[in-house]
């Protein structure tokens, strides 16, 4: 199951997100989403599964919780907005998460991507899919899912 990841659009969607995010099943959005045109925007491709950002206005903030856990392609994932915050935090961290670690934590915030695995988690950071500023580039990344294999993924860079 491919999967496409994107945060931090801050009410901007980079029209490159279209093509990269073609024949995805489903899309997690993982906060300072800024507009709710960019979700409707993203349903046309696939669902979506958001949570909201410090920076989001009232509608969506009131709409997308903090966080959302779900099972999808075999995997348990766990998406939040301010993930570095909670990998700094043991305590945080199983507070949100509960004792058992998701197979996939997703987060954003930091506009820098990251694609790692933290003992036998992935960790996810898709980077701003906004705007593209001095030292971040515009970026999302492709999730694949399927069960009975680690889930792994790839940062795609849309603008420099």
């Amino acid at each position: 199951m491919q999967v496409g990841v994107i945060s931090d659009t801050h009410g901007h969607l980079n029209p490159k997100v279209f093509d990269t995010f073609k024949g995805v099943e489903h899309i997690f959005l993982a906060g300072d989403i800024g507009s709710m045109d960019v979700i409707i925007r993203l349903n046309a491709i696939a669902p979506v599964t958001a949570v909201h950002g410090n920076m989001d206005p009232p509608d969506i903030l009131s709409r997308y919780p903090e966080d959302q856990r779900v099972r999808m392609g075999g995997a348990d994932v766990f998406m939040t907005h301010n993930a570095a915050m909670l990998l700094r935090r043991p305590d945080l961290f199983k507070a949100r998460c509960g004792p058992k670690r998701p197979d996939v934590f997703i987060g954003g915030h930091t506009h820098r991507a990251e694609n790692r695995m933290i003992e036998d988690m992935l960790s996810l950071n898709p980077g701003s899919a906004g705007k593209p500023t001095l030292d971040s580039p515009v970026s999302v990344a492709l999730l694949t899912l399927k069960p009975g294999q680690t889930p792994c993924a790839e940062i795609i860079i849309l603008e420099r």
